[in-house]
């Protein structure tokens, strides 16, 4: 990290946006996961929310958001450098939001209720790649799937690296979501990535065995999606570069050609298992797994 611009005159809780990567792009499509962003020169500003990650729009089916849309925001009530814990760290609560793993973002989900009324804890929302940025898959080595699942992951490492600094015990985090957050929470409970990020979780309104909570045929979806931006599908590294020479905006505008769900009743692209010889987020089925 580097020096951060926080805010001054909110009465009761502390709110920083807080960058948690950075990816541009003609990067968001390619195999590689989200990195962590290296130390900054200057002061960030903490106060100013960040973008959401593109998507379609619910509703209106516009195109929404930015590349650069890999950002958490933490809410605490008190700060340690302050002198303000006296009954040491505070419990974290990162939550994780839904809509299908097609639109929406965490910056929409604040805890005042939850903080001025309750006990003292730490709480974190964040975004993560969505749709076919987010979930593409060539089903190889060269486009795995699971980015957006992936930055999830990310998101918690940072908690773990970071989360003391702003009041946190980064040994009591709890893991929440809603709908395709509550999905996500179960995946992250049975993969191996995820192993002691988080020591509790909540799943509201969806789980790894709901109908629309794991995506089918999105390797083949993946080739529909290369056909409608004019690339080509035979060898996955040709499809791959030519996916990242599309502006991020097309790309996911191409998903309202399959908004009459051709292939499923929810989620055009989704969670999905990833191959064999990869650092893989989900090794099977959900169903298989323990």
């Amino acid at each position: 990290m580097g020096p951060l611009r926080l805010p001054t005159t909110i009465k009761y809780i502390y709110s920083f946006q807080v960058i948690l990567l950075l990816i541009y792009a003609l990067e968001q499509i390619k195999n590689n996961e989200a990195q962590p962003v290296k130390q900054w020169v200057g002061v960030w500003n903490a106060t100013i929310p960040g973008s959401d990650c593109i998507g379609l729009e619910q509703g209106s089916f516009k195109v929404v958001g930015q590349e650069d849309c890999l950002y958490l925001n933490v809410y605490t009530p008190k700060l340690p450098q302050e002198g303000l814990l006296d009954g040491g760290l505070m419990n974290v609560i990162v939550y994780l939001h839904g809509e299908a793993f097609q639109y929406g973002s965490g910056i929409g989900h604040t805890p005042h209720y939850l903080l001025e009324g309750g006990d003292d804890v730490v709480f974190v929302t964040i975004n993560y790649r969505l749709g076919p940025l987010g979930f593409a898959s060539t089903g190889d080595d060269i486009l795995p799937g699971n980015n957006g699942l992936k930055d999830q992951v990310a998101a918690l490492k940072w908690v773990q690296r970071n989360i003391a600094a702003f009041g946190g015990n980064p040994g009591a985090v709890m893991l929440a979501g809603t709908s395709a957050g509550g999905v996500s929470v179960h995946y992250h409970l049975v993969s191996p990535m995820s192993l002691g990020l988080f020591n509790r979780a909540i799943a509201s309104s969806g789980s790894a065995y709901c109908p629309w909570g794991y995506t089918e045929n999105v390797v083949q979806k993946t080739k529909q999606l290369a056909e409608y931006l004019g690339c080509p599908t035979y060898y996955s590294k040709d499809t791959v570069k030519c996916l990242r020479s599309r502006p991020a905006f097309i790309v996911s505008e191409t998903l309202k050609n399959f908004l009459p769900w051709m292939f499923d009743s929810f989620t055009v692209f989704g969670p999905t298992v990833e191959p064999p010889g990869v650092d893989r987020f989900l090794t099977d089925l959900p169903e298989n797994l323990p």
